[in-house]
């Protein structure tokens, strides 16, 4: 019997990405203004980046290795990733060697349109799930989308109950209760930069590395002061950036602790 008309479903990990205030954003760019000027600016570094990135991992998917304890080959990354309007799919499918890979990018992801000053709300799921090309649709898409649009509402990716288990020991690097409601969250500013602080680096490595953490620390903190006084009237979006202060806030005492750093001694770096 023939299986047309069936859809042929497999289960995989689901991210579904979007950033806040990107169209407004977008909007300005029209007006003429300096402030439009830079914002076209960031926006293009984020269409550069979005680029780049895909090309790596559309390379890396074509691309082979053999496995040394299994002597099989194997694709350089299994994860797919989509990118239309403001928002972004990341999915990839069961494989635990690629779980790591799968968090990493989406922190990565997260991070650089941070420091442009483009903050992220999403959803994370397992679930049965069609994704090729361009095209992605299923039970998964479904409940990604919902985790985003109606369960996150701050500036975070939530992660639901299926996800979690489905990550297992990996993503207890990546995932934590957040401490206003115990929803789990992609921890994707302190997933970045403990991944760094835990690695067994030379004093000067580890210096350099915080260095390179500190300037994106800054950078994201200058973006987020700035609309926190340009929203300071509007009590609707306001309370977002007070939920990303405090995250961020966190973030930087975190750094502080996994790097040996004295008590306080980042206190420049918090969001007053």
């Amino acid at each position: 019997m023939k299986n047309d008309g069936i859809i042929n479903y497999e289960k995989r990990l689901i991210a579904f990405i979007d950033l806040l205030g990107f169209k407004n954003a977008v909007n300005k760019t029209a007006d003429g203004t300096i402030e439009g000027y830079n914002i076209k600016n960031n926006i293009d570094k984020i269409m550069n980046f979005n680029e780049g990135v895909q090309k790596i991992n559309e390379n890396s998917a074509n691309a082979q290795i053999v496995n040394a304890e299994t002597n099989e080959r194997q694709p350089l990354t299994k994860t797919k990733i989509t990118f239309f309007s403001d928002s972004m799919i990341i999915s990839m499918p069961v494989d635990d060697k690629y779980y790591e890979q799968f968090l990493t990018k989406i922190v990565m992801f997260s991070t650089e349109y941070a420091k442009q000053g483009f903050l992220v709300r999403g959803g994370m799921t397992f679930d049965k799930l069609c994704h090729t090309g361009n095209i992605c649709y299923g039970p998964a898409m479904n409940k990604a989308y919902i985790l985003e649009s109606t369960v996150a509402n701050y500036p975070r990716i939530v992660v639901d109950n299926k996800a979690v288990k489905e990550l297992g020991e990996i993503g207890k690097k990546f995932i934590v209760a957040d401490k206003m409601d115990n929803m789990y969250i992609l921890d994707y500013l302190y997933s970045k930069k403990c991944v760094h602080a835990n690695n067994k680096y030379k004093k000067e490595k580890q210096e350099k590395e915080l260095k390179k953490i500190l300037n994106d620390l800054t950078e994201i903190k200058n973006n987020v002061d700035k609309n926190i006084t340009k929203h300071k009237d509007n009590e609707r979006i306001l309370i977002k950036y007070q939920w990303y202060k405090n995250y961020y806030n966190d973030t930087v005492k975190k750094v502080e602790k996994d790097f040996s750093q004295p008590e306080n001694y980042l206190n420049s770096y918090l969001i007053k």
